[in-house]
């Protein structure tokens, strides 16, 4: 069943404990090594322990998991500002993070590399490395991460709070085992793709509006929208929404919409919508504010993973096709960040 937290604790290679070690002091780039240098990847300096976390928490929440002890270094309670090395044990809640893996993934899209498929990326902490097997290497990381798409009927709302009639957690069951969550919502009355993982790196790469990844709609309206309105449509319409984070609403936001592809579909009342953001309620206040209603709202696709002939509360794991695209925006979102983190530190 989901569980209701962010944290994807990894399976890691537990080594006999080892004292905490401090950072040495040093010039700001002594110890810097180029990619040649680098061992499996992973540079041999150490790493701030918050950055252990990246995988599935912002920077704000690795620093509360050290600040509230939650974390240790070979069984001992890190401190802010801890270095970690290759060979340390991470655990967070007693949990042991891969975080050797991440900073090999870190490395590679710092240093403008390709990073493996899934199924041949280098297990730096999992117990297969030695064998370096293809099959291990696949049993190990389909047990860390769950990747699926999900034809999300009308009336499920997309929320882990069990307590909310129609959430997402008794929608799935035990279809979906470990901690898991859906990449972005749909609203109660809309229908369509959901993408459901346990990837912590997923959403921020694929729905931050930087990037630009597509999403396309199929929408009913009660009445014809005219040629005209089609255009306003793509060209952007001035709507306010309010976003929401863990129940909790941010300040109102009016703003235009950016520009998308709209199309008319098969049918009289029918169009088709394919927007690079998404706004809460985004669609129904676009054609509301044209004087619009929505009928019925479907999303078909989201990059190139598609429905297909998926059915009503279908849950179906991604193909390897389907997880280019996956792979590439986490490439992407590391490699960006990476960057940020440099000149951050050089400030």
């Amino acid at each position: 069943m989901l569980a209701l937290t962010r944290a994807s604790a990894q399976q890691q290679h537990r080594q006999p404990p080892r004292q905490v070690r401090s950072a040495p002091k040093q010039p700001a780039d002594a110890g810097r090594q180029s990619a040649d240098s680098k061992q499996g990847g992973l540079q041999r300096a150490g790493v701030r322990i918050n950055k252990c976390f990246r995988e599935f928490a912002s920077r704000r929440e690795a620093d509360s998991f050290v600040s509230d002890g939650r974390v240790t270094v070979n069984g001992v309670r890190a401190n802010s500002g801890a270095q970690v090395y290759p060979g340390d044990t991470v655990c967070l809640d007693s949990k042991p993070v891969a975080w050797e893996t991440l900073q090999f993934d870190l490395a590679a899209a710092e240093e403008g590399g390709d990073l493996l498929p899934l199924e041949r990326r280098v297990c730096v902490s999992c117990a297969c490395r030695e064998s370096q097997s293809a099959d291990s290497h696949q049993q190990h990381l389909r047990s860390q991460f769950c990747y699926f798409k999900y034809y999300k009927p009308v009336g499920i709302t997309c929320t882990l709070d069990t307590r909310i009639a129609g959430n997402l957690v008794d929608a799935l069951g035990n279809r979906v085992t470990g901690r898991a969550f859906s990449v972005g919502r749909l609203d109660r009355d809309s229908s369509g793709l959901l993408l459901i993982t346990s990837d912590g790196r997923v959403p921020n790469a694929v729905l931050r509006r930087v990037f630009g990844h597509e999403k396309e709609y199929a929408i009913l309206t009660e009445s014809r929208v005219s040629d005209a309105d089609i255009r306003q449509l793509s060209l952007g319409v001035v709507i306010t929404t309010v976003a929401q984070r863990d129940g909790r609403h941010a300040e109102p936001l009016t703003a235009k919409t950016k520009p998308c592809k709209v199309v008319r579909g098969s049918q009289r009342l029918e169009l088709r919508m394919t927007l690079t953001e998404g706004r809460n309620r985004q669609i129904r206040k676009m054609l509301g504010a044209l004087g619009y209603t929505v009928v019925q709202l479907h999303r078909v696709r989201f990059m190139s993973v598609q429905l297909e002939d998926m059915k009503p509360d279908e849950l179906r794991r991604l193909s390897e096709a389907e997880m280019l695209d996956i792979r590439q925006a986490v490439r992407t979102d590391l490699a960006g960040r990476s960057c940020d983190d440099t000149a951050e530190a050089h400030e």
